[in-house]
């Protein structure tokens, strides 16, 4: 399913996909429970995964001190023992959404001069990030609420039920 490669300290794992097999996957006419699973694998592995990677990506071009906080809240999460609750993903996803709230904030203030409010800009170094990640992590209301992440501002408000 996949290469590993070591070359002077650094490793890198090589996936290949397979289009070809999806494709097939989704032409079966009566798919068993195994073909239904591959399937779903296959969906999350490379097309999911490299929607996530491309949203992630996008972030961290814009944003520098991005990284440095994902892999610093990575280690937060780790030396808590919350890895096992908390995916990579959705820490990777609740840094993006750290920037991409204050890149709204200042959009809409940017096109809405009489808005009165303190526009919340992005943090713009390592500790600020990991501070609004802490807070976003204490203060969301998880129950209730999704965590919705949109770096691009495809969603409107009303679209989001807000």
């Amino acid at each position: 399913n996949y290469l590993d490669i070591g070359y002077r300290g650094y490793s890198w794992r090589i996936i290949v996909r397979a289009d070809q097999e999806l494709r097939m996957l989704r032409s079966l006419g009566n798919p068993t429970v195994e073909a239904k699973a591959l399937q779903l694998s296959l969906i999350d592995r490379h097309v999911r995964g490299a929607m996530h990677h491309s949203l992630i990506h996008a972030v961290h071009t814009r944003h520098p001190s991005a990284s440095s906080v994902v892999r610093l809240s990575h280690r937060w999460v780790a030396s808590h023992m919350l890895s096992d609750m908390i995916p990579q993903e959705a820490v990777e996803l609740m840094v993006a959404k750290i920037y991409a709230t204050a890149s709204e904030e200042e959009e809409e203030k940017s096109n809405n001069p009489k808005i009165g409010r303190v526009v919340d800009r992005p943090p713009s170094t390592v500790v600020a990030g990991f501070l609004k990640f802490l807070q976003l992590l204490s203060g969301h209301d998880w129950a209730r609420e999704p965590l919705i992440v949109d770096p691009q501002n495809h969603i409107s408000p009303h679209d989001r039920g807000l």
